[in-house]
């Protein structure tokens, strides 16, 4: 699942479904896969990697092949607080004295239908360098791209149809069946529509650990949480004097090669699927508008996930024509927020910074 190349994108996500089949014909859409005089006869892997975060999160509930049913709930247990002041009880009859309660909660993960189909030529099947490793890679590819979808489907799914709203297109209607409608409540929509925000302006050190307040006690343990940057952001971090030079650092330089791996001990973590955005931390329609950065801040345990069952993958022959990929899987996410009596949020989004 981190394996990934050319063969992507389905729109925002991962694979082209335009309505035109993959040809020999066709550039960049498989022609570049049969062999002839100029090309060797191998597909080069050309793409960074998918597969960031999600390795990282304990709140996994399909471990060991378990399905998660449609609607599961996760039962949370708050805390009980402080024991009281006790003392010799001499003056009276023994009494069983009321106690008190520990505040519950739950996070729910409701599973939704995730597709991909690929069309494949007979021409292409034919004439391809290895017709049979293609079918291996196709399935390779599609393997990431399910990886990718349920990455940002965690950090931007918002189910917000209307005209206005959408946190990943505040100015325009979303176009039916973009997989961030499939699902409600990511991070991203989670810290901005309830204002766990901090607003950057000019990046400096001292907005790192402002993000970290938002989250309060969750930051207590910064092992347990996550920076996730989008590349225009860790940029932006990677030039700052806190980071470049290395007695302010106390390791290696940004500038000497040592990339940003954590922040504070919270490993740090790049997704393209986190863009340029407007100053409130949506993104517009133009794109014009969309010139500020975000970093979001997460308490990792806080991601509650799981899936009905394995990616499924299906190859149907249409005889002459070639053959059609189809891949699905279920999945969904809850993210806890301030359930069972907490008060700190276990999200944050540092908004509006300056590239």
């Amino acid at each position: 699942m981190d394996t990934k190349d050319i063969l992507e994108t389905l729109e925002s996500i991962g694979i082209q479904t335009n309505a035109a089949p993959m040809g020999t014909g066709k550039a960049a859409e498989g022609q570049e896969l049969v062999p002839d005089e100029v090309f060797a006869k191998e597909t080069l892997d050309i793409v960074p990697n998918y597969g960031k975060f999600l390795g990282d999160l304990p709140g996994n509930h399909s471990r060991g092949g378990a399905r998660l049913p449609k609607v599961a709930k996760v039962a949370l247990l708050g805390d009980s607080g402080f024991f009281a002041a006790g003392s010799e009880k001499t003056a009276s009859a023994f009494a069983v004295a009321a106690g008190g309660t520990v505040p519950t909660g739950e996070v729910t993960i409701t599973q939704a239908k995730y597709t991909l189909k690929i069309d494949v030529t007979d021409e292409l099947d034919t004439f391809s360098a290895y017709p049979e490793q293609l079918k291996t890679a196709l399935q390779a590819r599609v393997a990431a791209s399910m990886s990718r979808t349920i990455e940002a489907l965690i950090i931007n799914a918002d189910a917000e149809t209307g005209a206005t709203g959408n946190v990943n297109l505040n100015d325009a209607a979303p176009t039916a069946g973009t997989y961030y409608l499939n699902a409600d409540h990511g991070i991203r929509e989670l810290a901005i529509n309830n204002s766990y925000t901090h607003d950057c302006g000019a990046l400096d050190i001292t907005d790192f650990t402002s993000i970290m307040a938002v989250v309060g006690d969750f930051a207590e343990d910064p092992a347990e949480c996550m920076w996730l940057f989008n590349r225009a952001s860790y940029l932006k971090a990677m030039a700052l004097s806190d980071f470049a030079d290395a007695s302010k650092r106390g390791e290696n330089s940004t500038v000497g090669g040592k990339a940003i791996t954590s922040v504070f001990g919270s490993d740090v973590y790049i997704s393209k699927d986190i863009n340029k955005t407007e100053a409130d931390g949506t993104i517009s329609t133009t794109a014009g508008n969309n010139v500020k950065g975000q970093i979001l801040y997460v308490w990792k345990p806080a991601i509650q996930f799981g899936f009905g069952k394995d990616l499924q993958v299906k190859f149907f022959d249409f005889g002459a024509d070639g053959y059609q990929l189809h891949a699905w899987f279920y999945f969904g996410f809850g993210i806890y927020n301030k359930e069972a009596g907490g008060t700190d949020a276990a999200v944050a989004a540092g908004i509006n910074i300056t590239l």
